[in-house]
């Protein structure tokens, strides 16, 4: 794994830790993780996912471009080193370059992503690289779900296009 996306794990999973953290210290305003977004319209709300902590279960699948697990170890390491659960997506695990550039079909990117959304039990969802082929997979995905199975979604690169997607439709932070 190059040096940018070794930092990118670090510091984003450091970043998530905060999240609880400016969750306790606004839990005056905050009622089931929601806040109003003064950025936007009074009626669109900010929704703020639970932070992680030992215990929390941290889903890893590749949304675009294929990776292989030796060029996500360290951030599995690093996950396991902070006490975190660490599920492995079929992206990954199943992984056969069967689709050049892309870790498998639109439809299929889709449905682990989203099957990681509906998993109450799974607090944060990675993309383990950026690449080509997120905003493919668009159309397949419901991101309303995200409303009520709020979780910490990560990535870089590529994984834009589904970051915006999600903070615009749902506000989630």
């Amino acid at each position: 794994m190059n040096t940018g996306r070794r930092e990118f794990f670090k510091y984003s999973a450091a970043a998530a830790m905060l999240i609880s953290g400016t969750q306790l210290s606004f839990s005056k305003n905050l009622e089931n993780g929601i806040i109003p977004d003064a950025g936007k319209s009074p009626s669109v709300q900010r929704i703020l996912p639970k932070g992680l902590k030992k215990g929390s279960k941290v889903a890893i699948t590749a949304s675009s471009s294929p990776t292989s697990m030796g060029e996500i170890a360290s951030t599995i390491r690093f996950y396991k080193g902070l006490g975190c659960e660490v599920i492995i997506g079929n992206t990954i695990l199943k992984q056969k370059n069967d689709y050049r550039y892309l870790s498998a079909s639109d439809e299929v990117r889709a449905a682990e992503f989203m099957n990681f959304i509906m998993d109450d039990s799974i607090d944060a969802i990675i993309c383990g690289r950026g690449g080509y082929g997120s905003s493919r997979t668009l159309r397949y995905l419901n991101l309303m779900e995200l409303v009520n199975h709020p979780k910490i979604l990560m990535g870089f690169s590529d994984i834009t296009s589904l970051l915006l997607a999600a903070n615009e439709l749902t506000g989630l932070a």
